[in-house]
């Protein structure tokens, strides 16, 4: 599949997804290296004392009825690992827990709260790459900023390219290119499994 057909696939999953592309979304890959990990070990690495729970809940609305008293992050494994969304937070993109995360592991994670967006790159327990602002701002930080430069490069060309906005999209295709994993629209539909943390680190 080529680098444009990619970007457009995730700008028609935004287009066609008002409510998360105006709003919030958190999308986090894990790339395990220590063997297949369970739901619950993953809410134990993002809670203090263990206090979160495991329950099928609404994508779209369910997490709402939790805001303010508890995180809420959908999470789905495959093979090799899993990806975390949060879709009324992001909890996970926090250094804190991208940190936990990589331990032994490769995570990449997208977050945006309206006008605010990151990207961040984390492994072996640390954020190599760390872009807040991504869509107007250059500030790549992190302790090795260039460790994605060649794929960021490649995804703005193709939007130059093509006359297209280097946003959420484009990062998404970033990660896509990346890890091979993709998220589908469909994927928000209904009700999936979530660990709803109510000890956030």
């Amino acid at each position: 599949m080529s680098v444009e057909e990619i970007i457009n696939h995730y700008r028609r999953f935004l287009e066609s997804s008002q409510w998360i592309s105006l709003e919030q979304l958190c999308w986090t890959i894990v790339k395990a290296s220590c063997g297949k990990l369970d739901i619950a070990e993953i809410g134990t690495m993002m809670s203090i004392g263990g206090d979160f729970e495991i329950k099928e809940i609404e994508v779209e609305e369910g997490a709402l009825e939790f805001s303010g008293i508890a995180a809420v992050v959908f999470v789905e494994i495959f093979d090799g690992g899993y990806f975390l969304i949060q879709t009324n937070d992001d909890y996970v993109n926090t250094n804190e827990i991208l940190g936990i995360l990589s331990n032994e592991a490769r995570v990449w994670s997208i977050a945006w709260t309206g006008p605010q967006h990151r990207f961040a790159y984390a492994i072996g327990g640390e954020v190599l790459v760390d872009w807040p602002e991504f869509r107007s701002r250059d500030n790549i930080r992190g302790s090795m900023p260039d460790a994605l430069g060649e794929e960021f490069a490649v995804i703005r060309e193709t939007c130059q390219r093509e006359n297209w906005p280097f946003d959420e999209a484009a990062m998404m295709a970033v990660i896509e290119m990346i890890s091979g994993m993709r998220l589908n629209g469909d994927w928000f539909e209904g009700s999936r499994t979530a660990i709803i943390v109510r000890d956030p680190l």
